[in-house]
């Protein structure tokens, strides 16, 4: 989902990321970003881009926040995309896509919970292209606008990730080494169009023609965890996403997700999220947007 934020200052406001991943643009004005996990603050700048983790709650604000601080939902209704507070101050406009990372290649777990990128002139110009590019669609409103916002949105996920790649010199934080390599890549493809089957690392090194010894070592190498890890998580995150999007039963979750049953899913989802699935349910749907 791609939208704007323009406010005149002083404002603040909570929210919680409702998708895997919000990639932010800060188009004019100063932003202060304030995780609710951890209390730590990033500020940002005209033309700095921000990525702010999975399923955080933060605070936006156009000054840090002191933690516990009083923060009044700042944005007036949103109309097609758009949101708008105050009319005086110093002003502020951030560009936003929120977007679900099951089927790209984004490791949520390695990333910080509020990153401000490092990005030369040409990967900032490309960024800048592709969120000028879902600002038109969004605007005209044209027929099959849907569609290609997803394949924008696929575009500005892979900018970024290379901007994190280069921001953050640790332990791999994108896949994208994996989707360039054709034999992983159709491997990883092949987990991600069928969650449900009972995949085991034989099947997947068949997907990539590949020994299953030379296709465990070359996936560790590029991912850092192993392909049956890997695939749990994606199963996990599609879990949460049904949790949160659907009415489906946590047994009819289970099973298009690659789980015999919902107890079976539950061990799993709060061994992962310290929180059983049907409370996370609860939690999120009863938060703010």
């Amino acid at each position: 989902m791609y939208g704007r934020f323009v406010a005149h200052g002083p404002w603040a406001f909570a929210a919680a990321s409702r998708s895997t991943l919000w990639i932010m643009r800060v188009a004019e004005g100063h932003v202060a970003v304030t995780a609710r996990s951890d209390g730590r603050t990033v500020e940002a700048s005209a033309g700095d881009y921000l990525v702010i983790r999975d399923d955080d709650e933060f605070v936006l604000a156009d000054r840090p926040v002191p933690a516990g601080g009083a923060c009044p939902t700042a944005a007036t209704p949103v109309v097609r995309g758009l949101a708008r507070h105050g009319d005086a101050g110093p002003r502020t406009d951030l560009r936003a896509m929120t977007i679900e990372t099951t089927a790209r290649p984004v490791r949520p777990g390695l990333l910080p919970a509020v990153l401000r990128l490092t990005v030369d002139a040409a990967a900032s110009a490309a960024l800048e292209a592709t969120f000028a590019l879902l600002e038109h669609e969004r605007d005209r409103g044209e027929p099959g606008a849907g569609p290609v916002t997803d394949r924008l949105a696929d575009v500005l996920v892979t900018h970024a990730l290379r901007a994190v790649a280069a921001t953050t010199a640790t332990r791999p934080a994108t896949l994208l080494p994996l989707f360039d390599d054709p034999g992983l890549g159709r491997a990883a493809r092949a987990m991600q169009e069928d969650l449900a089957y009972p995949w085991t690392v034989a099947a997947l090194a068949r997907e990539a023609h590949m020994s299953r010894a030379a296709f465990a070592a070359e996936f560790r190498a590029a991912t850092g965890e192993t392909p049956l890890a890997l695939l749990r998580r994606w199963r996990l995150c599609q879990a949460k996403r049904l949790l949160r999007e659907t009415t489906l039963t946590q047994t009819e979750i289970a099973l298009r997700v690659g789980y015999d049953s919902a107890p079976a899913l539950s061990r799993a989802f709060t061994h992962q999220e310290n929180i059983a699935p049907g409370r996370w349910r609860h939690r999120i749907n009863a938060s703010p947007d």
